[in-house]
C-alpha cells in the first residue's frame, strides 16, 4: 500500500509527473482448497519506481517492497540530484554525474529494506521451490 499512503502522495504528487507502465503481467499462483476456499497471489514482485528527468532518462529506481519512510528518505536524495544537474550538461556529462553519485552511494540498501525483502523471500521462497520458479 505504499502509493495510497498519504505522505508518499504528497510528496510524488508535489515533486514529479507520476505515471505508470505495465511491462508484464503479475505472475500469481492460486491454490484451491476445495469447498470454494482458495488462495491467489502474486509471486515475486512486479514493481520498479523510476526517477526520470523530464526527457525520460532513468536517474534513479526503487525495485520491489519499500516501507513509505524508507522510500521517501531515498526518492528525497533522488531528487537532490536531479536539482544539482545543469539542463544545460551535455548527455554524456549528465551520465557521468549520475553515474558517480551512484557510485559514491553504493554501500547496499537501507536495512529495513533488506528485511522486507528477506520476510517476503521466506513467504514465496517455498512456494517458487514446488512450482520450480526458484532457480
Amino acid at each position: 500500500m505504499l502509493l495510497s499512503d498519504p505522505e508518499v502522495v504528497r510528496f510524488v504528487n508535489e515533486n514529479f509527473v507520476p505515471c505508470w507502465q505495465m511491462v508484464r503481467p503479475v505472475p500469481q499462483v492460486t491454490i484451491d482448497f476445495g469447498e470454494g476456499r482458495k488462495l491467489r497471489r502474486t509471486l515475486a514482485g512486479n514493481t520498479v519506481i523510476e526517477i526520470c528527468l523530464p526527457d525520460g532518462r532513468v536517474v534513479d529506481s526503487f525495485p520491489g517492497v519499500y516501507l513509505p519512510e524508507d522510500l521517501l528518505g531515498e526518492a528525497r536524495q533522488s531528487l537532490e540530484l536531479v536539482r544539482k544537474l545543469d539542463p544545460a550538461m551535455s548527455d554524456a556529462a549528465a551520465a557521468a554525474a549520475v553515474i558517480s553519485w551512484h557510485q559514491a552511494r553504493a554501500i547496499g540498501p537501507p536495512a529495513a529494506l533488506v528485511a522486507i525483502s528477506l520476510d517476503k523471500s521466506a513467504v514465496e521462497s517455498p512456494l517458487l521451490r514446488a512450482l520450480r520458479l526458484n532457480p
